[in-house]
């Protein structure tokens, strides 16, 4: 019993056995079955089409039964792949073949709009191979194959769209394009570290000048007064942006009995609250302690008789 592996370039490697009785037959090609699923090679022949090439090499009173053994591999190897040499090219080619039909058909009905295509392409493949492969399963191949993903057709549809654009079949299609067209990346994909990288300089260059170009002011004793940047100050949150109101009108004051610390209607004037070892100071206007940031209260008449005035 001789066995032999033979298949050019884009084409489905041919299973040619020689038994010397109908069991040898079958134990070659299952033999050949189990060394291409036990090698782990991706292959380029499905399952059908090596069950189909043994299913045709059956003659004889034994037909029948060899029949009903080929059925019995088909239950137990529901999918194999077989090629050797080139098992990756005709994969591969379902991207180029899938992108050119989908450009052909855009000249065809004269539409850009994926769902029209895929449609015309649907509607042509089950015409052609009297098998129906939806819209939409080509649509997302069509997303995939766009955006340079691999994908992996039906070889009834791969043969149909073969011939939509005028070839006889997959491999046909393939000799005719010996190369597979390297996917060109979009212009962010194929940059995305240059741009990262200047983006990153970008946003330190802005920010360093935002922090340069803003006003800055700092408590002295007893007011706000500003200051050029100081980074150290900055870190240990004593330096905060300027603001022309705390300049003018915050201040830090010492009242007595003799200070007006509320309006004639009732509304205050002086705003008070403790500092970082506990002491009571009094303040010009409402806000947060420039020491503690703690919001400031207004000066009550039960608070100034108290601790400033008291009778």
């Amino acid at each position: 019993m001789e066995a032999s592996l033979l298949g050019e370039v884009g084409s489905p490697p041919a299973v040619h056995c020689y038994p010397t009785s109908p069991e040898g037959y079958w134990l070659t090609a299952l033999k050949l079955l189990l060394k291409s699923a036990h090698s782990g090679l991706h292959c380029i022949a499905s399952h059908d089409w090596i069950s189909r090439q043994i299913k045709e090499g059956v003659t004889g009173s034994n037909g029948k039964r060899m029949e009903r053994f080929q059925k019995r591999i088909s239950e137990k190897f529901p999918r194999i792949f077989c090629s050797f040499r080139f098992q990756n090219q005709p994969i591969k080619m379902h991207t180029s073949l899938l992108l050119k039909a989908f450009e052909k058909a855009e000249s065809v009905i004269q539409s850009r709009k994926p769902t029209r295509l895929a449609q015309h392409l649907s509607d042509y493949i089950q015409e052609q191979s009297g098998e129906p492969f939806g819209e939409k399963s080509l649509r997302n191949h069509y997303t995939a194959a766009k955006k340079g993903n691999p994908i992996d057709l039906k070889t009834f549809v791969a043969n149909a769209l073969s011939t939509y654009l005028g070839f006889e079949n997959l491999e046909t299609f393939i000799q005719a394009h010996p190369t597979v067209p390297k996917q060109k990346k979009p212009f962010y994909m194929r940059y995305k570290w240059p741009i990262a990288g200047l983006l990153v300089v970008l946003v330190m260059v802005f920010g360093y000048h935002q922090l340069t170009k803003e006003r800055w002011m700092v408590w002295q004793e007893d007011h706000y007064m500003e200051v050029p940047l100081d980074k150290k100050l900055l870190q240990e949150g004593t330096l905060k942006l300027y603001n022309e109101d705390r300049i003018t009108n915050f201040k830090k004051i010492d009242p007595d009995c003799n200070t007006t610390y509320k309006t004639a209607d009732g509304k205050a004037l002086v705003w008070y609250g403790k500092n970082s070892t506990g002491d009571q100071e009094y303040f010009t206007t409402p806000g947060l302690h420039p020491e503690t940031g703690k919001t400031l209260k207004e000066l009550s008449t039960y608070m100034f008789e108290k601790y400033i005035c008291p009778k």
